[in-house]
């Protein structure tokens, strides 16, 4: 398993190999109409989607990579001669969208285009990217309520469009996310040699999308900076990526008040309901990522407990995330049921972890050494084990440390317990 975070050894996939650095993309200004925008786009759809059937629509993928000033990414232009690669048109799946797409320019429309952005894997093999992310992204960053997205991702298209929709760049955030976690036949049929050159492509187009202002809604915004914390550069290039998507993450959700609203009771409403428990999810995941970041990277915690309530009673627990016990489907109501009760337990450790880290990392950008610990230091550190060893009782009474990999089942529902088992594993390596 890769982790999820930034800075962590990736024990869990020796696969993956990072290659291709993060690069700042240029944003390409014009003004242009919004016709002009939606011819582009139409003329997209003709060349490339002439109907909405689930066969692959045939991109194909540049054998030989760029220079290093014309971005160093796999194209997904087709070129005569070159091997077919399965992919479509986002387009295809219904419950996608662009949000500012009548703001983007035509030649920016083409450019998104020419470099996959609009693409997205033909199923079966979108699928596997799908599985692989509700199986080991979204237990420990429950972002998105994964019943409601399995309502969305199982719509035919003989049924009527539903009014809920993804936004492309939260969806190919994803993709990004549990790309190395797909079979590697599946990734080779994609074109790519290696998960560390899928995975750089991958990351390339949601940041694609981000940079060029394909969303406007802050929700996704942040939703999509958040798994983008995952991205760690190869070289020395850009220090700390994962600092700055996590940076801007918070400050969307701030932006939404979702710091605010994640500490009190539910709203009256069903719109207003759904919007809250979207913004908890947020804030909580913003959370928890602003603890094992600086603890696997060594940097002060953005969200400090003087600027946020960590009271038991309003961080995000069981009762949040029950809804998603019977719709699954990837995971028994067993295992689903356990999952959510394991993220309860791996949250209160990342609160605990809140003064710790302040402790440990206090002076970041100070040119000052670090001094011995005064009085006042010492007590709050003899709090701080305290608080560790409470919690290390809590969970190891209802999670205790795995030491046997569990046994393959069957039944592929029936088999996601080694999932539990790998999760479980990861948070007593947090701690």
């Amino acid at each position: 398993m890769s982790s999820v975070f930034p800075g962590e050894p990736d024990l869990l996939n020796p696969r993956l190999n990072f290659k291709p650095d993060d690069e700042a993309v240029e944003h390409l200004n014009g003004d242009i109409c919004e016709s002009e925008s939606d011819k582009a786009c139409g003329s997209l759809w003709d060349t490339y989607a002439p109907d909405l059937s689930w066969g692959p629509v045939n991109f194909s993928i540049d054998a030989s990579p760029h220079e290093a000033n014309n971005d160093s990414w796999p194209s997904r232009r087709a070129y005569p001669g070159s091997h077919p690669a399965p992919t479509v048109i986002y387009s295809h799946l219904r419950f996608l969208t662009i949000g500012n797409l009548h703001m983007i320019s035509s030649e920016d429309v083409n450019y998104l285009e020419s470099q996959g952005c609009l693409h997205l894997p033909a199923r079966p093999m979108l699928d596997d990217f799908v599985e692989q992310y509700y199986l080991h992204i979204h237990p420990l960053v429950p972002l998105i309520d994964e019943g409601e997205f399995w309502d969305m991702y199982s719509q035919t298209e003989k049924e009527s469009v539903s009014d809920v929709k993804m936004s492309l760049l939260l969806f190919q955030s994803m993709l990004f996310s549990s790309c190395t976690f797909v079979p590697f036949d599946t990734i080779k049929k994609l074109g790519f040699s290696t998960f560390r050159t899928a995975r750089a492509a991958f990351y390339r187009r949601v940041k694609l999308l981000y940079d060029m202002d394909t969303e406007s809604s802050l929700l996704p915004l942040a939703q999509s900076a958040l798994l983008l914390t995952a991205w760690v550069p190869p070289s020395n290039l850009n220090l700390s990526p994962y600092k700055t998507w996590l940076c801007r993450a918070i400050q969307h959700a701030k932006a939404l008040n979702a710091d605010r609203l994640a500490t009190v009771a539910e709203l009256p409403g069903a719109a207003a309901t759904k919007d809250h428990r979207a913004l908890r999810r947020l804030w909580w995941c913003c959370v928890s990522l602003d603890r094992v970041s600086p603890l696997c990277t060594r940097f002060n915690p953005n969200i400090t407990c003087r600027s946020c309530d960590f009271g038991v009673n309003t961080s995000l627990l069981v009762s949040d995330l029950e809804g998603e016990i019977f719709r699954s489907n990837v995971y028994n109501p067993a295992s689903k049921k356990r999952l959510v009760g394991l993220f309860e337990v791996y949250l209160a450790l990342t609160i605990t972890l809140s003064d710790l880290l302040t402790l440990v990392f206090p002076f970041e950008d100070s040119l000052r050494p670090r001094q011995w610990p005064n009085q006042e230091e010492d007590a709050k550190i003899r709090q701080c084990e305290t608080a560790m060893e409470e919690w290390l009782v809590r969970a190891s009474t209802q999670f205790p440390p795995v030491k046997e990999a569990p046994q393959a089942a069957s039944d592929k529902r029936q088999d996601q317990h080694r999932s539990l088992a790998l999760h479980i594993n990861l948070m007593y390596m947090y701690y």
